[in-house]
């Protein structure tokens, strides 16, 4: 998760306990911005959502599923961006072609 300032800068960067401190030191300090680690203090018996983290397994669960960003094998920025722009844009084509398509099915299966 991120903030952006009123001038639509990335000013906050939200990291779970596998970032380090160090890392994220040097991460603040090379993009300037404020770095937050965030996660809980002692590891729980049982999965606790952290409040903002969770959304960001959820958007990592629904991108596993596109192959091709495992696949990248350029290993450059631009390559990875690119591949998940795609896979997002896949994503989001599904998410808004499948209700058409669920009612269809329920159309014929009525008939």
């Amino acid at each position: 998760m991120s903030a952006r300032d009123q001038h639509g800068q990335l000013g906050l960067v939200l990291v779970d306990r596998g970032v380090t401190t160090a890392g994220g030191k040097k991460l603040g300090d090379a993009r300037d911005v404020e770095v937050r680690r965030v996660g809980h203090a002692e590891k729980p018996g049982t999965f606790v959502p952290l409040p903002v983290a969770w959304r960001v397994e959820v958007a990592h669960g629904r991108l596993l599923g596109q192959r091709r960003l495992a696949r990248s094998f350029k290993n450059t920025l631009e390559s990875a961006s690119g591949w998940l722009q795609v896979a997002c844009l896949a994503v989001v084509l599904k998410a808004a072609v499948a209700p058409a398509a669920t009612l269809r099915r329920r159309r014929r299966s009525t008939r």
